[in-house]
């Protein structure tokens, strides 16, 4: 794997060597890079805002001694260091969603003990849910932690006591 990307990062390098002016192919030859690595199937790599600075120094450094394998190690290092961070903000956007939601559910259920009459539609309200996240949760809590009593209009919620 790592020597493909190597190959697509030659991709990149070599046309850009042969432009004339300091900037101007940059972004089109890294979309030939983009295209090569995603006929191959890989994740397209991508120079950010914070990295762009090494990378056009980088450039530099690889023309001025004829060695393409600099600016491959540092675009490899670059690439690795953007997948790591995004699979670090994933998990953390996974993680502020299981806490979103048991924060939801601790939220209805000291919503359904202060108001057992209340109707899905009302505690979507009160809490500023969806119906559909407020029907979720009470189909979870159904049977195990409370239980309807009466009908859905005119009914209420009773919380079961533990044996």
């Amino acid at each position: 794997m790592e020597t493909c990307y190597r190959l697509s990062f030659e991709a990149h390098f070599r046309p850009v060597t042969i432009y004339p002016w300091v900037d101007g192919n940059g972004r089109t030859t890294r979309l030939l890079m983009n295209i090569i690595q995603r006929q191959l199937g890989f994740i397209p790599s991508i120079v950010t805002k914070e990295g762009k600075g090494e990378y056009i120094q980088t450039l530099i450094d690889s023309r001025e001694q004829e060695d393409s394998t600099i600016i491959q190690d540092v675009m490899l290092a670059q690439h690795i260091t953007n997948l790591e961070s995004r699979i670090l903000q994933y998990q953390q956007s996974i993680n502020d969603t299981v806490n979103n939601e048991s924060d939801t559910a601790t939220r209805l259920i000291n919503f359904i003990m202060a108001h057992p009459e209340y109707t899905y539609d009302e505690y979507a309200k009160a809490l500023n849910i969806g119906r559909a996240t407020v029907a979720r949760h009470i189909k979870k809590l159904n049977g195990t932690i409370i239980k309807r009593i009466g009908s859905d209009k005119d009914g209420h919620w009773e919380f079961i006591k533990e044996q």
